[in-house]
């Protein structure tokens, strides 16, 4: 009613958005995979304009090789008409595994936690750098950890754009 753009999440991406957890599929991740029929019905009773759905990608850091099944995504924009599917998990997926998932019709991924993380490395490799006795200073790692963020979301978009 406002204009805004919806986006919803169907099936489980196995672990809370900090990654902790298990999710319901953690000894079979294809139990948590989204049902295409199931999508169809959501999309069409709620009229969402992106979903997030479950292909084998968790939320936080992959404990072991995801098993992605990307036919899930084609099927889900088959059923729903060709929606926006949207990427949760995608910290740890392999250059090619993205390159797949846009392929078969993911259209906007969400990351942050090896973002996030070579943030928090940086930090820590700023704080072992300073020598006993001398000060620590907030500008100082801020401005490390700002500088591997960048550098991880300049790689990450080039994987997005397909190099």
């Amino acid at each position: 009613a406002q204009g805004a753009d919806i986006e919803a999440e169907l099936g489980s991406m196995g672990k809370t958005e900090s990654g902790e957890g298990v999710g319901s599929g953690e000894d079979d991740e294809t139990k948590i995979y989204t049902d295409p029929v199931q999508a169809k019905d959501f999309v069409a009773r709620t009229g969402v304009d992106a979903l997030a759905c479950s292909f084998g990608t968790t939320h936080g850091i992959y404990l072991k090789k995801p098993r992605l099944d990307f036919s899930v995504v084609e099927n889900v924009r088959k059923e729903t008409n060709g929606i926006p599917v949207v990427m949760h998990g995608g910290s740890g997926v392999s250059k090619e595994d993205f390159h797949a998932a846009i392929k078969a019709g993911v259209r906007k991924i969400n990351y942050f936690t090896y973002m996030d993380k070579a943030a928090g490395n940086a930090a820590a490799e700023y704080i072992a750098s300073v020598e006993d006795g001398q000060p620590y200073f907030y500008s100082a790692l801020r401005l490390k950890a700002m500088d591997a963020t960048k550098e991880d979301i300049k790689r990450a978009m080039l994987v997005f754009a397909g190099k």
